[in-house]
C-alpha cells in the first residue's frame, strides 16, 4: 500500500493539534471551576464559544467563528447540544455543563 501524501499527512496533524487545543482548554477551564460538570444544567453555546475565543485569542491559536463548528467539537468531547434550550434569549445549549459566574448570578 502507498504512503499517504504529504500533504495529507499535515493536515492531519494541524487538524489533531486544533482538536488538543481545544480539549486543553476544556480541561482547564474544568479544572480552574470556570465551567462546572453538571448533569441537571445547560450552559449556552454562544457564551461558551465566547470563553473560548477569549482563550484562544490570548493564547493565539484559531478562535472558532462558527457555533456549528463549536458544537461538533463539543460533541467530541461527548457533551449533547440542545438547539431548541434557550438562554439569554439565545437558542443553543450544550447539556451537562454550567459557568461558574452563571451559578452565582
Amino acid at each position: 500500500m502507498p504512503d499517504y501524501p504529504k500533504e495529507y499527512e499535515e493536515e492531519k496533524k494541524s487538524i489533531l493539534g486544533m482538536n488538543n487545543e481545544f480539549g486543553d482548554w476544556f480541561e482547564e477551564a474544568c479544572n480552574s471551576k470556570q465551567i462546572i460538570i453538571n448533569k441537571k444544567e445547560c450552559a449556552s453555546t454562544h457564551t461558551l464559544r465566547n470563553e473560548y475565543n477569549k482563550y484562544a485569542i490570548k493564547n493565539n491559536l484559531e478562535p472558532i467563528h462558527k457555533n456549528r463548528e463549536f458544537v461538533d467539537k463539543m460533541k467530541q468531547l461527548g457533551y449533547k447540544y440542545d438547539r431548541q434550550k434557550q438562554i439569554d434569549n439565545r437558542k443553543g445549549a450544550i447539556i451537562g455543563l454550567v459557568l461558574e459566574y452563571e451559578i452565582n448570578d
